[in-house]
């Protein structure tokens, strides 16, 4: 048992240097697209589990507590709504818009909060996890090499225009997966690096297509 570890992740808040927060009110995917958003729900959830810990402050058990993706499109700007939009889904953000009034929105992130102290809880695909755009910032870069500790399940979405920049939080977090508390699932978004561009640093995983882009 480690109460202080305990007491640290519930005191923990969303990591605004390290992560952007998505933007609400990108249009919901239609068609085929619809498809690619939920396959993305479940590699996002596969092997999130099962979760629950032996004791306060000790890690949940996960399966897979560290994977990588690829989310492209012939252009950058429609995978990038794409992904925002991806982002407000996983993290309950919509859900939050959804419900009528100030008493339900405060109830359900009190609830929330609840299900993080019942540290035997097993996780469930409705649980919402944090989201956000990976910072390239000097303050996001000078956190990241000081170490990402989730305070939840976390879906990190990754510009490819940032690529280079984002190459040594990339190597961190593959790093140190196998010590994360909890499911972290790093999102490459945008266009693919054409001929003559820097590749995508050890980009791994499945690759999801919108619009047609072939596989």
């Amino acid at each position: 048992m480690n109460l202080e570890r305990y007491l640290r992740g519930l005191r923990a808040r969303y990591d605004r240097v390290l992560l952007g927060a998505p933007r609400l009110g990108q249009a919901a995917p239609g068609g085929d697209d619809a498809a690619v958003q939920q396959a993305l729900l479940a590699w996002c959830q596969g092997g999130a589990g099962p979760g629950g810990a032996p004791s306060p402050g000790e890690r949940p058990q996960v399966r897979s507590r560290f994977l990588v993706a690829r989310l492209v499109a012939a252009q950058p700007e429609p995978a990038i709504a794409f992904a925002n939009h991806l982002a407000c889904e996983i993290d309950g953000s919509l859900r939050l818009h959804a419900m009528a009034g100030t008493l339900a929105r405060l109830a359900w992130r009190a609830q929330v909060k609840l299900n993080d102290a019942c540290w035997w809880r097993q996780r469930q695909d409705s649980d919402p996890w944090d989201a956000g755009w990976a910072s390239t910032s000097p303050p996001g870069r000078r956190q990241w090499q000081r170490g990402f500790v989730p305070r939840r399940a976390t879906l990190v979405l990754a510009d490819i225009a940032d690529a280079q920049a984002l190459t040594l939080p990339l190597a961190l977090l593959r790093q140190s997966g196998d010590d994360l508390p909890h499911p972290v699932r790093w999102l490459w978004v945008g266009a693919e690096p054409g001929a003559g561009q820097s590749p995508l640093p050890a980009p791994g995983g499945p690759r999801f297509a919108l619009g047609g882009v072939g596989c």
